[in-house]
């Protein structure tokens, strides 16, 4: 027998130390923040603020950003690679679409949104919520068969589904239906814990089972994600013999200074080739492609490219002269 005896629970919101909001360039909106004590000067994009004087420049590594007037201080350290744009812009002017980790080369984040912190947890969740949906459905018809985990016409205990997985998460429900199924196979005691273990959720409204949730469907989520990597076509102007090369190894082959350009927009894109080059298309790994001088512009990182652009690239989860998909036929020659 199980009893609960004065049994209180006590829930204390946790106190907000410090709370930071800013507009695209990183400037502050002053009014809204809460400011700490003492203040944390890690803030903006993570970068250490400089309030020395007044400035309030923010410290990136290889030099001072100044949000208040959206640019550096310095010369880009990697400004002969973009030549097209000031050597003081910050993101070129466009810090909704890139990012620029140490105040050198920027990382185009597609039109995407880069998390952080708390935000990074909300976001995990949405993507949970959707990526679960259907497949959440399907598996609640199936549940009252596959929940005990037993495949009848194999023998043996097969692996939970999805939403195997959720309901084993889900605070109050889980616990209940683990005693229920521990009952019928017999385990009084372990039906008891379950079962005790589902009130003292209900009590306190989940918060002890939540790491459930978070491991066993994360992980789940986690895995079709990187099964589905996103692939963008780009386009590439070369010699013949390195077409052949890309189509006999099936990879993306070094060019000079470790770097191998592409475009994606067509063959007019970019246009500076040798003449007989020739100009086919093909598929890589978008995390594969870091951000050249223009908005359409990429490079192919190679063993030989430099520390700085192998650190983005390594941030990025891309990869080294990366595998190629769906080369196309010649497309054009010079």
């Amino acid at each position: 027998e199980v009893y609960f005896d004065d049994l209180e629970i006590t829930y204390t919101e946790g106190l907000v130390v410090q709370e930071n909001h800013y507009n695209p360039w990183g400037n502050a909106l002053v009014g809204i923040d809460k400011v700490g004590s003492p203040d944390d000067k890690f803030q903006y994009n993570g970068k250490e603020k400089q309030s020395e004087l007044g400035l309030n420049w923010f410290s990136y590594g290889a030099r001072m950003y100044d949000p208040q007037l959206g640019r550096w201080h310095n010369v880009d350290p990697l400004a002969d690679q973009m030549r097209r744009h000031s050597p003081y812009n910050y993101c070129f002017d466009n810090p909704m679409r890139f990012i620029d980790p140490d105040g050198m080369d920027v990382v185009s984040v597609a039109g995407g949104t880069t998390y952080t912190g708390a935000d990074a947890v909300t976001a995990t969740k949405q993507l949970q919520s959707q990526s679960l949906h259907k497949q959440m459905k399907d598996d609640m018809k199936k549940l009252s068969d596959e929940y005990s985990g037993d495949d009848p016409g194999k023998g043996k205990k097969s692996e939970p589904t999805l939403g195997q997985n959720l309901l084993n998460g889900t605070p109050v429900i889980g616990s209940a239906l683990r005693s229920g199924d521990k009952l019928a196979k017999g385990d009084y005691v372990g039906a008891t814990v379950d079962f005790g273990w589902s009130l003292f959720e209900l009590f306190s409204f989940g918060v002890a089972t939540e790491y459930r949730l978070g491991t066993a469907v994360t992980t789940k989520v986690v895995e079709t994600v990187v099964a589905e990597e996103s692939m963008t076509m780009v386009g590439r102007w070369m010699s013949k013999a390195e077409y052949e090369a890309m189509k006999a190894g099936g990879r993306v082959l070094e060019g000079a200074g470790g770097k191998t350009s592409v475009a994606t927009g067509g063959s007019d894109v970019f246009t500076a080739a040798a003449k007989g080059s020739v100009y086919a298309e093909f598929e890589v790994a978008t995390s594969s492609l870091i951000q050249g001088g223009q908005a359409n512009w990429f490079s192919i990182l190679g063993p030989n490219a430099s520390k700085s652009q192998l650190f983005m690239l390594e941030k990025q989860g891309g990869e080294l002269l990366p595998k190629i998909q769906n080369l196309s036929k010649i497309l054009g020659v010079k």
